[in-house]
């Protein structure tokens, strides 16, 4: 298991236009999932435990899991808002897809999760950066939008509605 989900991280950071097309192709629903847990689930944990005192971190860390998946599945449901908008008739299950196979480069943060907090941050930021350019050319393979409307759709979904999100969160907290 562990070997074939490194075999499809490694073939998306050699060849991602390949590695996309095979990908769409086959729609390995499970290896995808279990990408987005091993990726997006220790990070989480992390932070979550150093986020919060008391009974209710060790539920919270419990719930990793189960919030990573929540967080992919919202992801592409936010994806395929605004892939629709810009005029693609791609499906959820595409962006499924393509949202969870992005998140491979997070699976570096693996053994980096015994570092100080403060270089985890920075590795995680770069790591993001990382895989926003794979959304992008998964955005290209899946939807064949043009590079404007890819770039609007990732600006859109991964910039715009989480920077709305946190301001309306913070004009309510006051």
């Amino acid at each position: 298991m562990l070997s074939e989900i490194f075999r499809a991280a490694v073939s998306l950071v050699q060849s991602p236009i390949t590695a996309y097309d095979a990908l769409l192709t086959k729609q390995p629903f499970k290896l995808v999932r279990r990408i987005v847990i091993l990726s997006m689930t220790p990070i989480l944990a992390v932070y979550v435990a150093g986020s919060w005192d008391g009974p209710l971190r060790y539920i919270l860390v419990a719930f990793t899991p189960l919030f990573s998946l929540l967080s992919w599945v919202l992801q592409a449901g936010i994806l395929t808002l605004f892939t629709r908008i810009m005029g693609s008739k791609g499906s959820f299950r595409t962006n499924l897809l393509i949202f969870g196979y992005a998140q491979s480069p997070m699976l570096m943060l693996l053994p980096a999760l015994l570092l100080p907090l403060g270089f985890l941050y920075l590795l995680t930021a770069v790591l993001n950066t990382w895989s926003v350019f794979f959304l992008y050319i998964g955005l290209a393979r899946g939807h064949q939008l043009s590079r404007g409307r890819q770039f609007f759709v990732l600006l859109g979904s991964q910039f715009l509605l989480p920077a709305l999100a946190i301001s309306i969160v913070l004009l309510l907290s006051h």
